[in-house]
């Protein structure tokens, strides 16, 4: 549960999209840069992608923990939010690939995916008692090592939707693989 507290998106990913873009607009001078940069960052932990430096999109229901943290931070004079139904003329596979980069973490994801079939590490649990003490602390490592590396790569993963995502998504067997090790 404090897991998905602290990582939204977590929480999200496995929601249906109602096919709604959150909008986030700021004007922030120079001079308040750690309060820009705050926003920036909080926009991204709540999974929104940047089209353009001050604008940010997703496909997310956050726009309440949104509204909270820009009134929080007291940024509600210069930071514009609201929910659209329509962003772009083209697709928004296309549009989801360029603002999230979704073909290169879809080839992270492959290459974990690689790694633990090469490695041939899908194993049962009573295999590994018969491997002698050298091979099996070998597995370990790699399994830990496999582990913080599927890690890293979901951290930066926006968790969109189904609907936005390549047809040959790789993070969910990934994710599976990776659980079952």
């Amino acid at each position: 549960k404090r897991i998905t507290r602290d990582f939204t998106l977590l929480s999200l990913q496995n929601k249906k999209w109602d096919k709604k873009w959150r909008v986030a607009i700021f004007d922030i001078e120079e001079v308040n840069r750690s309060a820009r940069d705050r926003l920036r960052k909080k926009l991204k932990e709540l999974g929104f992608g940047m089209i353009q430096k001050s604008v940010f999109v997703s496909p997310h229901d956050i726009i309440q923990d949104l509204l909270e943290f820009i009134k929080t931070v007291g940024l509600d004079k210069v930071v514009y939010a609201f929910e659209s139904s329509n962003l772009a003329t083209g697709s928004v596979n296309e549009l989801a690939n360029k603002i999230w980069n979704l073909d290169s973490l879809n080839g992270q994801y492959r290459e974990i995916i690689e790694r633990v079939e090469d490695s041939h590490l899908v194993f049962a649990h009573d295999r590994v008692k018969t491997l002698n003490d050298e091979s099996r602390k070998k597995k370990i490592k790699l399994v830990k090592e496999l582990r913080e590396k599927y890690l890293v790569i979901a951290l930066r993963d926006p968790f969109l939707p189904k609907e936005l995502l390549p047809s040959d998504w790789f993070g969910y067997r990934a994710k599976k693989l990776i659980k079952n090790l």
